[in-house]
């Protein structure tokens, strides 16, 4: 007498079972659908970018190129001079594109060692402190202190007896370090994620100057800060350095916050759009992560998390 292999109950589990999985294979195949549409989409997003980064120079290079077209008698323009200006700086944003974009592409090639990261924070705001007076004057459309009325320190305070201290108020926001000790030691390249800080420690300064403020209200505060965290992403347990850069300027609109990181999305009026993607790309290859924070009444948070290095 023949007996069967599995009994009807055995046969519904797996019959179960094959329909479930099944079901996971449609949605993994449909997932791969969505992130290649993402992926697309984002692609076109970056040409299209680019395409616009690279028309309006070469419009303007056009444009100031026929201003300076010899005139019927051969002469050239009296004022071709301010149109060559327009030439040489259009094609030097021109160049600025190009590079970035190259800098975005290329493989990754550091120089990794290991790394204690206060330091690496310590020499970015040395050298960053003199471009923050120069920065926010800039975007304030404010003389630079260079210019700034004799009796006067480069911080906007009175030096002097020929000004009162409200002729002159102090507007360049300030930067605090809040970094904690005896952190380990992570791998990377000093360089590289001494680019990424001064990218944030710029964005920041900029939001703050774009901010309108009130005669006498406090001034902005840029704060650098440092610590250890038990974890990355996805749960995992491996320590990780997190570097803060938290400003006190508007915060991020929603909308911007999911396109913050593609290629040539920029809400500066001459930016490229490329220093976000840059950092992180540059960050992705040292096996950390960017993470951004936008508080409701105001002020924007950028932290850099790094693995612990060996």
């Amino acid at each position: 007498e023949r007996s069967d292999a599995f009994a009807v109950g055995e046969l519904d589990i797996y019959a179960g079972i094959a329909a479930q999985l099944g079901i996971t294979l449609q949605n993994s195949k449909l997932y791969d659908r969505m992130k290649e549409r993402d992926r697309l989409a984002a692609l076109g997003q970056m040409a299209a970018g680019l395409a616009h980064e690279i028309r309006n120079p070469l419009g303007a290079i056009k444009g100031a190129a026929e201003f300076i077209a010899p005139l019927p008698d051969g002469t050239v323009p009296e004022d071709a001079g301010d149109f060559l200006h327009i030439i040489v700086d259009e094609t030097k944003r021109l160049n600025r594109v190009v590079s970035q974009f190259l800098d975005y592409a290329r493989p990754f090639r550091g120089d990794m060692e290991q790394l204690d990261i206060n330091d690496v924070v310590r020499k970015l705001v040395v050298m960053f402190r003199p471009l923050v007076d120069e920065i926010f004057s800039a975007r304030r459309g404010l003389p630079a202190p260079a210019a700034l009325p004799a009796g006067t320190s480069d911080r906007g305070e009175p030096g002097g007896p020929d000004l009162q201290p409200e002729t002159v108020p102090e507007i360049v926001p300030e930067i605090v370090l809040d970094l904690a000790p005896d952190l380990p030691r992570i791998r990377g390249d000093a360089e590289q994620l001494r680019q990424v800080f001064l990218n944030l420690a710029i964005n920041a300064i900029q939001a703050m100057a774009d901010e309108p403020s009130e005669p006498g209200a406090p001034r902005g505060r840029l704060t650098l800060s440092s610590g250890l965290r038990h974890g990355g992403r996805l749960g995992a347990l491996t320590p990780h350095i997190e570097i803060r850069f938290t400003d006190t300027g508007p915060g991020i609109a929603p909308t911007a916050m999911k396109s913050l990181f593609i290629p040539f999305f920029t809400t500066k009026e001459r930016g490229t759009g490329l220093g976000l993607p840059i950092s992180q790309r540059i960050v992705e290859n040292h096996g950390g992560f960017i993470e951004v924070r936008s508080r409701g009444g105001g002020g924007a948070t950028f932290i850099v998390v790094l693995p612990v290095g060996e």
